[in-house]
């Protein structure tokens, strides 16, 4: 797993929520603002869909071998990765 900052990227994926080291929770991200900096997990489980924001130190890892190179739907970007 790996940290990525492109959460918009991920949307239908599964991804690991972490905060300052420790991880939080894992589930699908629903959704995310298309700067990244809010997103909404439906979790593995009985819990409800949860938003997480960026300014809260909240990461997102993901396994870099399920994320698509580019989507369709994607404006064109000058770099393929959105980790750091």
């Amino acid at each position: 797993m790996d940290k990525y900052l492109d959460w918009s990227r991920l949307i239908g994926l599964p991804v690991e929520i972490r905060r300052l080291g420790e991880t939080l929770t894992s589930g699908i991200i629903d959704d995310a603002t298309p700067d990244s900096t809010i997103l909404w997990l439906a979790p593995n489980g009985p819990q409800h869909r949860t938003m997480y924001e960026r300014s809260m130190k909240h990461e997102v890892w993901v396994d870099l071998n399920i994320v698509p190179k580019k989507r369709a739907n994607s404006p064109a970007r000058t770099s393929n990765s959105g980790t750091d």
